[in-house]
């Protein structure tokens, strides 16, 4: 499902508009991205979390040469789905 689709969907689930709905969802991106980028970290109760995780310096090879390189410390955007998202995956069914 793509951005376009998911709006859709929730306008049909909601009977609001496509523009007021695509407003809604922008909103709510942004002020997640703004919030995960100052460092805190953003809780959506029966969803999961966003937030930003320390990445530590290491050594890696670089593709199709012995040629070691050096990727620096640096932090990324992580998000971790509550359990009850998960129980859909493959992964957790019993």
């Amino acid at each position: 499902m793509n951005k376009s689709q998911f709006i859709e969907a929730i306008s049909l689930r909601i009977g609001e508009k496509h523009s007021t709905t695509l407003s809604y969802v922008n909103a709510a991106l942004s002020i997640i991205s703004e919030t995960v980028k100052n460092g805190d970290v953003v809780v959506l109760d029966d969803f999961g979390k966003f937030y930003l995780k320390k990445i530590s310096k290491k050594t890696v090879k670089k593709a199709n040469s012995d040629e070691q390189v050096i990727v620096p410390e640096h932090t990324k955007v992580s998000f971790t789905p509550y359990r009850n998202i998960m129980i859909f995956s493959d992964k957790y069914r019993s």
